[in-house]
Formats: structure tokens, sequence, C-alpha cells
């Protein structure tokens, strides 16, 4: 949640910056070319330097958990310290709210956990984890998985920002996080003190395609001293995603994921590639 409200504050700071500069800042920029090239945009300039956004993304193509919802991103873009033409830079995204995406596995998927599942443990707490899992994907009653938390860091590439479709082209490494509800009270998780304990997966890698809509019909602009109310349409995003998740590295409460189920779950669904779609607003 903070690192959420840090982007926020990012946000809020930049659009303040492009949007409503003040003349004495305006004049100060203006004595330095160097920083009149970099932050105020000629008219033909086709990429800005901090590049920034919300984005919904929804995942439903894969065997097992599903990555989803609303997060917002944000990144420096690294060429424009000397070309305004083009975009390739670091960015970093970050979901700090669970939301509301419901994970819905194949019955083939809960029948070879079931089938795996290891039922004995040599300690209660050992136990108690494993057989909390197994009772999150039965859906069983009383524990649920309830949305996500995920984050990464990664490089971006857009060849031509304001035409041609707006092609931005990222790739990116992070964490997944799934809630599982119901554990309040249970004291061999969390001391029972919480109302969710988390599965969480490391070094995931994601893949994403991105469009601006309006690129495709006219060339569009960066410089925001020219855009108008009715532009707001120009920042709107499309894109296609792929993400490659390991399940074989999830731990839940600290204990491993491969040590509730046997090795021949984990060879089936140890790693798992996902597809999906996103829409969202952008500014690069």
């Amino acid at each position: 949640m903070k690192k959420q409200f840090i982007l926020i504050i990012v946000f809020s700071l930049v659009t303040s910056f492009s949007f409503g500069q003040t003349k004495d800042t305006t004049a100060f920029i203006d004595k330095h070319k160097y920083l009149k090239f970099l932050l105020i945009p000629d008219k033909d300039a086709q990429a800005t330097l901090l590049t920034i956004g919300w984005q919904y993304l929804y995942s439903p193509w894969g065997k097992t958990l599903k990555t989803g919802g609303l997060h917002p991103w944000f990144g420096i873009n690294l060429g424009r310290f000397f070309s305004n033409k083009f975009v390739f830079g670091v960015f970093a995204d970050l979901k700090g709210v669970k939301g509301f995406t419901q994970q819905k596995f194949s019955n083939e998927f809960i029948n070879d956990f079931n089938n795996s599942f290891i039922p004995s443990y040599g300690n209660q707490a050992d136990s108690a984890k494993a057989y909390t899992v197994k009772d999150a994907v039965n859906n069983a009653q009383g524990h649920r998985f309830h949305g996500n938390y995920y984050g990464n860091i990664g490089i971006m590439f857009s060849p031509f920002p304001q035409k041609y479709g707006g092609i931005m082209l990222s790739f990116k490494k992070g964490y997944r996080s799934y809630p599982i509800f119901g554990t309040y009270g249970n004291k061999f998780l969390k001391n029972g003190e919480a109302e969710n304990v988390l599965l969480d997966l490391s070094n995931n890698y994601s893949f994403a395609i991105t469009f601006k809509p309006a690129t495709f019909f006219h060339k569009t602009t960066s410089n925001f001293e020219e855009l108008e109310g009715k532009d707001f349409w120009q920042f709107i995003t499309i894109g296609f995603y792929y993400e490659q998740i390991y399940l074989k590295n999830a731990t839940f409460d600290g204990m491993r994921f491969d040590n509730i189920v046997n090795s021949s779950f984990i060879n089936k669904y140890g790693t798992d590639n996902r597809y999906g779609i996103t829409l969202g607003l952008a500014i690069y």
C-alpha cells in the first residue's frame, strides 16, 4: 500500500508539472537549452521523458492462477535524454489493492491437485497450511482465493509513440501474490491474527504489446500545450499480454508449494503460460 501511495503521488506531480508549469519555471527552463529540449517538447516531439498510466489486466487463458485487475505504472524514457522521437527506458508497475479477481480452476486442475496432494505432515503447522491451500483450490466453505497482488520492473520500447499504432513493447519480471481468506483464528497461520494469508510466487516473467488506437488514424502529439479536452481519447491503450508464472516457486506462509503436492503435479503445472488483454490510459 505504501508503494502504491508513492506511485499515486508521482502521477500527480508529473501531471501537475506537465499541464501546469508556472511562468517562472518556464522562464528558467527557456534559459537552459538542454533543459528546454528535455522538458518542453518541440511541436514535432514524439516521446515524453516520463511515462505513466493506469491499466486493467484480464488474463483468462492459462492452467493455474489468474493474474488481473487495475494497476498504475510509471517509467523513465532514457532515450529522451538524446532524442524526442522514440521511447526506450525502464518502468515499474504495482497492484497494491487485491481487487475482485476470482480463481476458477478447471476440473482437470482440481482433480490433479487432489490426486497429487500429500496428506500427512510432521507437524500441525505444516498440516494446517497444506490443508488450507487444498480447501482454497477446491473452493471449500471457509477458505477461498479472492483477489491478487503483483509488482514488476521491466524495460519498454516504442519506435513510433505517436503514429503507426503507437506500438509499445514491454518485458518485465516480478512477483504475484494470491490471498487465501478464512485464516483468522487459525493459530498455525500468522498466529491466527490474519484475515488472509498469501500464496506468493516469485521470479515471474511477462511480455506485452500495447497500442494506441488513435494513432492508427492520424499522428498525435506529446506536446501537452497543444492538447485540448477532446484529445483525451488519444491516451486510450489496448494490448495483448503474456506471462509465465512459476507455481513451482510458490510459498504459503513460508511453506513451499512443492511440499504440498507430489512431483507429477509440479511437472505438469509448475510453469504456466498465461495469455490476456489489457485496457488503459497512458502517456508515453
